[in-house]
């Protein structure tokens, strides 16, 4: 069987790694077999499962889809708390002039 962090294909003669933003539990047989759920990441190749492979995106960042390699910055007038899909606007009557906010509390009355 092929290890956890590499794939192999039929009639390969070594594994291959897995890609960065996946996971490849032992005997996997291509290089994605399981992508980085939204809310989390991975930058480098090699992920063996999904608790050791995947990181979830620290507060003032988003990770907007699945097989994320990076996060994203929370833009300007939003907060991000950690694991966020998107980001989630400062409620009304509030702001937030800076990006990479973390906490609905980091937006400021008007």
């Amino acid at each position: 069987n092929c290890e956890a962090g590499n794939y192999c294909v039929g009639g390969s003669t070594a594994p291959q790694t897995c890609d960065a933003g996946c996971f490849c539990p032992e005997g996997s047989s291509t290089s994605c077999p399981f992508s980085c759920p939204a809310g989390m990441y991975r930058p480098i190749p090699g992920g063996r499962y999904l608790s050791d492979a995947c990181s979830m995106c620290p507060p003032g960042t988003y990770c907007p889809s699945e097989g994320s390699t990076t996060n994203t910055t929370c833009p300007t007038a939003s907060y991000c708390p950690r694991g966020s899909i998107h980001p989630e606007e400062c409620p009304a009557g509030t702001y937030m002039n800076t990006t990479g906010s973390k906490r609905v509390d980091d937006c400021t009355e008007c």
